[in-house]
């Protein structure tokens, strides 16, 4: 990349889905969708600094690279800054990587039993460490060294790992350099454990300086507010990818369906599956909708003949949907900002309980039950009346999200 001196540069930290390049062949970002649009009104130069979702193997490789270059798609790579004494530096890294752990272990005090159990982890995970992270690391170094009018860093901030060594490397060169958290999703609290963003790692400069959330729910823990009194920057953002709470019409009248909405995990799968033989249907359809990543193909002895199998997008079967059965996806939120009540199955184990509701409203808008008493709260929550859904519907948009208006969207991300 030239250097931008009398250009204002914004560098995108986001995803970029494989599979999804090469099925549609071509590059669209579901993450800030939106965003590019008003920064090019805005007369701003953007460039994407992508993170491919899993390794590359060496065919993808060029075909995804020949994908975004026939479509012009502003992008900077590790492949792209790394020089020779950088590779070099990947592969010292990659040596004294697990000698200095090995240390840090050892220099542990063994008195104590909850230290004890982190050296354990940490030995077990000595081998997950990639060069992918330090590459990352850095990448961003040599992006801080571009010259431009002013630069800001947009990131979609999942606080991982690849990200913390990105906005480390930036700070590390440039320190003057903004970087813009977007934390623009629904997450599931304890269950996953990355999202929770500890105050203290901002004085290693892992953090970025600003923090978006969708709206005045912090969804790791239910606060209608957030934080006040905190060393991190946070404050509401544009729902990007929830536009179309915004702008989609709510029609009651017309739902027959039940959706039940898979997730990735295997044994939540065949927990949401079980159910199918013991729903008292009602007059009502059932719709499966599996998770992109799952191969369908694994579960098809487990699904009766008459369930059909859905793919539309999910805001196309909200319009027929009645109710939502679903175990930890955030689609669930999604469901009752458009007056769809949702039922959670039960964890056996209780260790990944998630409740996005912060336990209000169950029995109205949600509820939580067991596969034996499925057919209790399908009744319970069928019953509820229209206008009440429609009350709690926009309720729980205008606490969980903001509309993404050109105007919000300016003033998040500084443009």
């Amino acid at each position: 990349m030239k250097n931008n001196e009398n250009n204002n540069l914004i560098i995108i930290d986001t995803y970029f889905l494989v599979d999804k390049i090469l099925n549609e062949e071509k590059f669209s970002d579901s993450y800030f969708e939106g965003l590019y649009k008003v920064i090019e009104e805005r007369n701003k130069y953007f460039c994407f600094a992508p993170i491919f979702n899993k390794n590359l193997t060496f065919v993808n490789f060029f075909k995804v690279f020949n994908k975004l270059k026939l479509q012009k798609v502003p992008i900077i790579t590790e492949y792209d800054l790394i020089n020779i004494k950088d590779y070099f530096l990947l592969c010292k890294f990659i040596f004294r990587y697990p000698i200095h752990i090995i240390k840090l272990c050892y220099s542990i005090n063994k008195n104590s039993y909850l230290l004890n159990m982190i050296k354990n982890e940490i030995l077990l995970n000595i081998d997950q460490v990639t060069f992918r992270n330090y590459s990352r690391y850095l990448q961003g170094k040599k992006i801080a060294k571009i010259k431009s009018k002013s630069s800001i860093v947009i990131s979609w901030f999942e606080n991982q790992a690849i990200g913390k060594n990105f906005y480390k490397g930036i700070k590390t060169s440039n320190k003057k350099i903004k970087i813009i958290g977007a934390k623009l999703y629904v997450y599931a609290g304890v269950s996953e454990l990355n999202t929770i963003i500890d105050e203290n790692e901002v004085k290693f400069n892992i953090i970025p300086d600003k923090i978006l959330f969708n709206g005045k729910i912090d969804f790791s823990n239910g606060k209608i507010d957030l934080p006040n009194e905190n060393t991190l920057n946070f404050t509401t953002g544009p729902s990007l990818r929830y536009k179309k709470l915004f702008t989609q019409n709510i029609d009651i009248e017309n739902r027959k369906s039940i959706l039940i909405l898979l997730t990735i995990y295997d044994h939540e799968i065949k927990k949401s599956l079980d159910i199918l033989k013991k729903i008292n249907i009602n007059n009502l359809n059932i719709m499966l909708k599996f998770h992109p990543s799952t191969n369908i193909r694994d579960y098809k002895k487990l699904i009766p003949n008459d369930i059909k199998i859905v793919n539309n997008d999910l805001y196309e079967l909200f319009n027929v949907t009645k109710i939502v059965i679903s175990s930890s996806t955030g689609a669930a939120v999604e469901s009752v900002c458009m007056g769809i009540p949702v039922i959670f199955m039960e964890d056996d184990d209780n260790v990944n309980k998630i409740n996005f509701f912060a336990n209000k409203d169950k029995g109205i808008i949600w509820d939580e039950t067991s596969p034996k008493n499925i057919n209790k709260s399908l009744d319970k929550l069928l019953n509820v009346e229209n206008a009440e859904l429609l009350k709690y519907a926009k309720n729980y948009r205008d606490q969980y999200f903001t509309e993404p208006s050109k105007e919000k969207i300016i003033s998040s991300f500084e443009l």
